[in-house]
């Protein structure tokens, strides 16, 4: 057999060799496929006009392309406004308005068509809005992997190199020994947040306060912690190293694909919306915007995602914990 065939052998049967290897390998595209399919069966998200509603809902009937989106405040629905993810606004609470940005105007006529005695405005809209809807999923995304490979491939690779063995013989403590691992993780992945957060400030107009940018970064190390505490329990429960790669990948994707970086969760149909409510990338993007675009954040809208995130943080390091085992014996 020549080189090339035995090489080919080895590559393939590291795939085939294990069921559950194998199955993450062809099983996972698919679900991804019909998950895909279910998501977007009814066109994409953004097809529909979606205005920012600040006040009761108007008397008159409304296209059923539009849909409304309850606001607390104008100056939150202009935030949001400006991030180009809405359409319009619509202002019921005192003399009815529409305020659009330059491109919206045909629509917002359309509205002030069907509401009596509203006025259009356009309002001018910041170059790289989008970016800054985009940026507390890209933060996500960044504190998923480094969380999930920094903690999930280190141990991995400890064990691989016997390294665990070697740490089995001194009196170090399993808690010691993961504290230390997350905490060098912790202060790189900090500041590779700080670097990114302070490049979309500079580079894209991010609207930055420096208390808005310690939020960022404390929400930065909240996510680290939960993910580095997934990251552990699958580094404990998932021996081999090819197929804790899928099992990475194959968590990360649908987390990323639901966290409503790109779309919100509403849009989804009903099971995977509140699916994507309880998971920790969801609620990690929701505070980030609570933080970088709510004028005026009240601690009653971080407080249950927070929650959301502390009880994964638990779960991952319980689960880690209770299985971890310095050698395979």
């Amino acid at each position: 057999m020549s080189a090339f065939s035995q090489l080919f052998r080895l590559r393939a049967l590291e795939v085939l060799r294990a069921r559950a290897s194998a199955v993450f390998f062809f099983a996972v595209p698919l679900v991804l496929l019909a998950a895909l399919a279910v998501t977007f069966a009814n066109g994409h998200p953004f097809e529909r006009r979606r205005v920012a509603l600040v006040g009761p809902v108007p008397g008159g009937a409304l296209p059923p392309e539009v849909l409304l989106v309850p606001t607390r405040d104008e100056p939150l629905a202009l935030r949001w406004l400006s991030t180009h993810t809405l359409d319009a606004v619509l202002v019921t609470r005192g003399p009815p308005r529409v305020l659009t940005g330059p491109r919206g105007r045909l629509l917002g006529e359309g509205l002030a068509g069907r509401v009596p005695g509203a006025a259009v405005t356009t309002v001018p809209l910041p170059r790289w809005g989008y970016v800054h809807y985009l940026f507390p999923g890209l933060l996500a995304f960044t504190v998923l992997t480094s969380g999930l490979f920094g903690m999930g491939g280190a141990l991995l690779r400890d064990r691989e190199n016997r390294f665990l063995r070697k740490l089995a013989l001194t009196p170090l403590s399993r808690a010691t020994f993961v504290a230390a691992q997350g905490s060098a993780r912790g202060l790189l992945v900090l500041g590779q947040s700080a670097l990114l957060t302070a490049a979309a400030w500079l580079c894209f107009a991010l609207p930055l306060t420096p208390w808005r940018a310690l939020g960022l970064l404390a929400l930065a190390a909240c996510g680290l912690v939960v993910f580095l505490g997934l990251g552990l329990a699958l580094a404990c429960l998932v021996r081999a190293e090819a197929l804790l790669v899928d099992a990475i990948f194959a968590l990360t994707t649908p987390m990323v694909l639901l966290s409503e970086a790109f779309y919100p969760a509403s849009e989804l149909p009903e099971p995977l919306a509140r699916t994507a409510t309880f998971l920790p990338t969801t609620q990690l993007v929701r505070l980030g915007r609570v933080v970088l675009l709510d004028p005026s954040p009240s601690p009653r809208e971080l407080l249950p995602g927070l929650g959301i995130l502390v009880l994964w943080a638990l779960l991952g390091f319980a689960l880690g914990l209770a299985f971890f085992r310095w050698t395979e014996d």
